[in-house]
């Protein structure tokens, strides 16, 4: 129960990285990293964080 809230809490993180990455697409058009590459990273840290974070949440409750 608790790890399907802390799933559902990091994948709207995830969500919401998703959209920040897609509303600078035109920027990041011309860099030479792609947005997959940018995604690819921002999961990794998101989840790392958002885990984290709720870790942290869950002790302090």
């Amino acid at each position: 129960m608790i790890s399907e809230k802390i799933n559902k809490r990091i994948n709207r993180r995830i969500e919401e990285e998703l959209k920040k990455i897609e509303s600078n697409e035109s920027y990041n058009h011309n860099s030479k990293r792609t947005i997959g590459e940018d995604y690819k990273k921002m999961t990794t840290i998101g989840k790392i964080l958002a885990y984290l974070t709720e870790l942290i949440y869950m002790f302090i409750k």
